[in-house]
């Protein structure tokens, strides 16, 4: 019977770690068929870089399904399934849902701008973070295609860094036990069984335990009361003919404890007579003093419970007995105290006692080692042997103890055989075990835990692999110093500039880790097959597969961020690394942004912020609100034409009061065909630090919409050019001061 209890738990362990290892194989495959589409269309730009998009979408398609294919050959998911389509069919479900979702969550964020701004379109009135991450992609991509050599050979090494890291490390699970100090002293060298929040447990777990330990004496507390419904009560009758009558005690709850509970706590010291119970008398009872004295009966009469007739053997006094008589694990010995929406260490319901309630995590041990839960006074219940409880309504078995060793033998002999029964116990039933140990009581489960083997002889190939990719990142920078300059004169700040090389290595990784992984797990199978591999073995485990490529994405984003930093650095050279607000004078801020324009360009931005300044007008939920925009064309006095816009500007938050006059000019620049851009902010109210500041999130708003402006279509420009005219002509004649004195005359 030991051995056939102990295989049945093990049996139920490894049943359920084999499901859920079987789940994690399926869920492998389901990521990797996701993974596969980015890389996909990350090779068609590489290999084949079409500009027909159905030629696009058929060449990703191709490359897709000849890795699918790979992965239906080798991939054990496909043959542990007993439908391989329902992974395909999952897949299909995950890649339209995300689709689906991404397309609506764009629709919807169109539609709210729309309504916010109230215009038609929104083309230009903001900046798309997702268009400028794809852009890196593709300029990534672009730059690899012009380095063939090159690229292919950084290739193969992260497609051998992910084969190396695929055969030869692993993450395996085992399981052990996890002892938690409960932070008081031991009343004696043994276990306390129950489960999370005193929860009933089935009476079968008795003759197991008397199977696995023979000559052990299981101590049973039961008890007897309605955890949901306080008002049903045990009744205590005092027989009686008409004259006395018969006297009736309603008490919450009975306590049934089985011979031996005088070995685990001092409750013999504190009722009468306790040593009947010991001795196996059954039709007795003890009550509290304050309780006989309201039955007026003493030590000796007879009283009713549930129809059986019980004498009363002995008393105790109810203080005494909250204080001393208590459990191993220090709570009360007594039966809880049930309350609406009375939650356990893990936030469950006390009553809740359906059959997942039998299961104990690590997480819940943890909480359980420090909850504490209300209990019934003394006065509240009385104590009866556990063979009458077991017959009486509503009662159930609730907590076990058992003294392992004998308290003669020596510290460290006692907390041996103590260990030795718990870790078996443990791993047999899942339930809180306290133990008790000569240094003080602990709460032991059994966790499946988790180990990661082989670190160690990868950790230089990955060194070599980190450091190649290093090297052909510096060597790009290197070679592409005046693409970076052509960058900064775009206007891109010089934290885009580093992304775009951070963005080139994340290629390489997507690349080399998806194709290293698919075909390497191909490879390594047809190996072992033939008997090349000796003793390894694949893990084709989801959790696996995520641990492999996480690391591989992380080594090369590791060895990109030096060379994007100095990339960076190249975009801006001088001591101050981002744009910053000019300090203001004379209520007064004159800014040069950091952008240039062609003539033709000059001619059409300015009717593009007149539209972004206008969908922040009535109603805008944005960082400012902007009143009537007006534009202005005119020659200066040096004669080169100028033309820009004026608005008065609130900005956010309003309660601040920040508002300020905006004149913005566009006017050429050092060279007649180059226009600049400059700002001159005058403040109208609110004080001076609140204006300054704010004004930092306004000018950044502003500097995405030029950065927007150049994404925009040949076309979408040319319209926004002959609105640009249109509004122009209807402007009246004007003089404008500029911030340098000089006076604009417009026509």
């Amino acid at each position: 019977m030991r051995n056939a209890t102990g295989a049945w738990a093990d049996e139920a362990r490894v049943y359920d770690a084999v499901q859920k290892m079987a789940n994690d194989v399926i869920y492998a495959a389901i990521f990797l068929l996701l993974l596969s589409v980015p890389f996909a269309f990350c090779m068609e730009r590489l290999l084949i870089g079409t500009t027909n998009i159905y030629k696009q979408i058929a060449y990703g398609a191709c490359i897709f399904a000849v890795m699918a294919l790979a992965l239906w050959t080798f991939h054990p998911a496909f043959k542990i399934s007993s439908s391989p389509l329902i992974i395909i069919l999952a897949f299909a479900i995950i890649l339209m849902s995300i689709v689906v979702i991404s397309v609506v969550y764009s629709r919807f964020d169109t539609e709210l701008k729309r309504i916010r701004s109230g215009r038609g379109s929104v083309e230009g009135a903001s900046f798309a973070r997702a268009s400028v991450l794809m852009s890196a992609v593709m300029l990534g991509i672009a730059n690899m295609r012009r380095r063939k050599f090159r690229t292919a050979l950084t290739a193969i090494t992260v497609v051998l860094i992910t084969f190396a890291v695929l055969c030869f490390t692993s993450a395996s699970r085992y399981q052990s036990t996890i002892s938690l100090p409960v932070g008081i002293d031991s009343q004696y060298p043994g276990l306390l069984l129950r489960q999370r929040g005193f929860r009933w447990m089935p009476i079968e777990i008795i003759d197991s335990l008397q199977a696995a330990y023979p000559g052990k004496n299981f101590v049973q507390r039961w008890w007897t009361l309605d955890a949901w419904d306080n008002k049903n009560q045990v009744h205590l009758v005092v027989p009686g003919t008409q004259d006395p009558p018969a006297r009736v005690l309603p008490l919450q709850a009975m306590l049934g404890l089985s011979p031996g509970e005088s070995q685990l706590s001092p409750i013999a010291q504190v009722v009468t007579h306790f040593d009947r119970l010991e001795k196996g008398e059954q039709n007795i009872i003890y009550l509290s003093q304050a309780t006989v004295d309201q039955l007026k009966i003493k030590v000796g009469d007879f009283i009713e419970l549930g129809g059986i007739r019980l004498q009363l053997a002995g008393t105790y006094d109810a203080t005494d007995f909250d204080q001393r008589v208590l459990m191993l694990s220090g709570s009360s010995i007594a039966p809880l105290k049930y309350t609406a929406g009375a939650l356990d260490a893990s936030g469950r319901r006390l009553t809740d006692v359906n059959v997942d309630s039998l299961d104990l995590d690590a997480s819940a041990s943890a909480a359980e080692a420090d909850a504490t839960y209300e209990h019934l006074t003394s006065s509240q219940f009385g104590i009866i042997p556990a063979s009458v409880s077991r017959s009486l309504e509503n009662s159930s078995l609730r907590t076990i103890g058992v003294r392992i060793a004998d308290p003669e033998l020596r510290p460290t002999e006692r907390d041996q055989a103590v260990r030795t029964v718990v870790d078996d116990v443990v791993k047999r039933f899942a339930l809180a075990t306290f133990a008790g140990y000569s240094d003080g009581v602990k709460l032991v489960s059994a966790s499946n835990l988790s180990s990661i083997g082989g670190g160690a002889q990868v950790a230089i190939p990955l060194a070599i692999g980190g450091l190649i990719i290093f090297n052909t990142m510096m060597g790009s920078i290197a070679e592409r110093r005046r693409e970076i300059h052509v960058y900064t004169s775009l206007g891109l700040a010089p934290l885009h500039v580093g992304a775009l090389f951070v963005a080139e290595a994340l290629t390489y990784g997507l690349i080399g880790s998806v194709f290293g992984y698919i075909i390497g797990q191909g490879a390594g199978t047809a190996l072992l097959k033939m008997g090349w591999l000796g003793n390894v073995t694949l893990n084709y485990s989801g959790t696996s597969a995520m641990l492999t490529l996480s690391l591989i994405l992380l080594i090369v984003l590791l060895s990109a961020l030096v060379p994007a930093r100095l990339a960076s650095k190249i975009a801006a050279p001088s001591i101050e690394r981002s744009w910053k607000v000019p300090v203001p004078k004379d209520d007064q801020i004159i800014a040069s942004l950091p952008f240039t324009i062609n003539r033709t360009a000059a001619e059409g931005v300015v009717a593009y912020l007149a539209e972004f300044f206008e969908a922040h007008q009535e109603g805008s939920i944005g960082k400012f609100s902007a009143g009537k925009v007006e534009g202005f064309a005119g020659i200066g006095e040096d004669g080169k034409p100028t033309r820009g816009l004026k608005t008065v500007v609130w900005l956010t938050p309003f309660d601040l009061g920040v508002r300020q006059h905006l004149l913005l000019l566009i006017h050429p620049g050092e060279f007649e065909e180059i226009y600049e851009v400059q700002v001159v902010l005058q403040r109208l109210s609110g004080d001076d630090g609140s204006w300054w500041r704010m004004n930092r999130s306004f000018l950044t708003e502003l500097r995405k919409q030029f950065l927007q402006w150049r994404s925009l279509s040949p076309q979408r420009m040319k319209e926004y050019v002959e609105q640009s005219r249109a509004m122009f002509a209807r402007v009246p004649d004007q003089v404008v001061t500029t911030d340098t004195g000089e006076e604009v005359r417009l026509v």
